[in-house]
């Protein structure tokens, strides 16, 4: 767990040195003043605006953060020729990963955090459902994350980024697919359907980045249905990366 750690930290200094974090947080905070400006431009709802549309913006950000990251972080070690290095040393492939993995959720994760922060300061709602909702958008990226990654180890960046935007849109259009299964009558489509749920994250258990959230905070079976089933995606994400990564030609 060593090397783990220290990968980690190296991954996570290198990546703040790197551009896309500058341009994705930047993004992020003009989202946000953009929804402020909206919320103040309506007297009634100005909180719900700011924060349905503040809290969009941040998820939008984080998300193209993870899938940026996860989709060019092996092509990044292996143009620059320093995994061939690190793995020289006693340190595996599996542990390579790992270590690269943690340290890029430790940056998503303080992205989440800066972000959530500037809302609440925003909203001036330090209570309520904004620990439920971060961690919603954190999950969510982290499978983002480790789909791309996963992808990564076997084809390009760019199809691996194409793929992670795939599943963030398949992801939330789970609940209109099975209604239109059911609306089509077509046992196959149903079928299909059904069982693309144990491959694809359903997303619509992470759609929290709404006000309403924020006053009547999601109840703890919800909580910890998300929390699970984002454990197990990244679970099973992780180690399909980790047999592929394996197998990967590095020279």
């Amino acid at each position: 767990m060593k090397a783990v750690w220290r990968l980690a930290q190296t991954s996570l200094r290198e990546m703040l040195r790197e551009k896309i974090f500058f341009v994705a947080f930047g993004g992020a905070l003009f989202l946000v003043l953009l929804s402020l400006l909206l919320g103040e431009m309506s007297l009634d709802e100005s909180e719900r605006l700011l924060a349905d549309l503040g809290f969009a913006g941040v998820e939008l950000a984080v998300s193209a953060l993870a899938l940026f990251s996860g989709s060019f972080l092996l092509a990044r070690e292996l143009d620059r020729q320093t995994c061939l290095l690190i793995l020289s040393k006693p340190v595996s492939r599996q542990q390579f990963l790992l270590g690269k993995w943690l340290g890029t959720a430790m940056l998503v994760f303080g992205f989440v955090i800066v972000l959530s922060m500037t809302m609440a300061l925003l909203i001036g709602r330090w209570w309520g459902g904004f620990l439920p909702v971060a961690a919603s958008i954190f999950v969510k990226s982290l499978i983002l994350l480790s789909w791309s990654l996963f992808v990564s180890t076997f084809a390009r960046p760019i199809l691996a980024l194409l793929s992670g935007v795939s599943l963030y849109l398949l992801g939330h259009w789970l609940g209109d697919l099975a209604v239109f299964a059911e609306k089509s009558g077509d046992p196959i489509r149903i079928w299909i359907v059904k069982n693309l749920r144990w491959v694809v994250p359903n997303f619509d258990l992470y759609n929290w980045k709404s006000h309403f959230h924020l006053v009547e905070t999601p109840l703890l079976r919800d909580i910890l249905g998300m929390a699970l089933q984002g454990v197990a995606f990244c679970a099973v994400f992780l180690i399909l990366a980790g047999f592929f990564f394996r197998r990967k030609d590095l020279v």
